[in-house]
Formats: C-alpha cells, sequence, structure tokens
C-alpha cells in the first residue's frame, strides 16, 4: 500500500497558560513572557492569556490607589480588600499570591516550558 501513512498525530497535549488576577477594586501590572511585556490597569476580576510557549514568566500587580476613598474628613480609607493574582497551567494554580495592604503589591516569577 504505498502512499499510506499509519503515523497518528504525535504532539504533546498543550494546557493554556494564564495569569488570573481576583480583586475587588482597580489594579495595575505588568506581565512578561517570551511575547514581551504588557502594561495592564483594570478593575474586578480579570484573566489575561500568556504566549504559548511563555518560558521564563514575571508578574507584578499592584492595588491602584489613586483611586482611594475618602471619609467625611476628606481622609483616605485604606484598602485593605485582598489583591490575588494566579498563574495558571490549564486549570491548575502553579502560582497563588495575596496582599490586603493598602497599596500591596504581588510579584510572581515562574519558568513554564
Amino acid at each position: 500500500m504505498s502512499g499510506v501513512n499509519n503515523q497518528q498525530n504525535t504532539q504533546p497535549n498543550f494546557k493554556t497558560q494564564s495569569v488570573t488576577v481576583i480583586a475587588s477594586g482597580p489594579w495595575v501590572g505588568t506581565i512578561n513572557d517570551a511575547s514581551g511585556t504588557k502594561n495592564i490597569m483594570g478593575t474586578g476580576n480579570k484573566t489575561f492569556q500568556l504566549s504559548s510557549y511563555p518560558g521564563k514568566i514575571v508578574v507584578e500587580f499592584q492595588k491602584d490607589g489613586t483611586k482611594d476613598s475618602r471619609d467625611s474628613n476628606d481622609s483616605i480609607i485604606p484598602n485593605t480588600s485582598p489583591l490575588t493574582v494566579q498563574l495558571l497551567s490549564g486549570d491548575t494554580i502553579i502560582a497563588n499570591k495575596t496582599t490586603t495592604e493598602d497599596g500591596g503589591i504581588v510579584n510572581i516569577s515562574n519558568n513554564i516550558l
């Protein structure tokens, strides 16, 4: 049987890599992977897809203190709500960090091959 190819596709199972931000308020951040650096701002929960083969990943997110609430005396009310950043491979959380500090920062660095 010439011209018949009995080989099957043997590509590895690929899992989508992503970064998820979980917060009730505003935040700013950067995601650096093989595709470059992305500067982002947002409010609430968001998920960002990484490049297909991200390699070394460095993410940093911070609560955005420029939008702090003020009380009746015009004093700033500290934002102690949690800011959580997760690095995921498919549905598996491979890194998870949280801060509750006012203006708190979360950093995650990891290698995904």
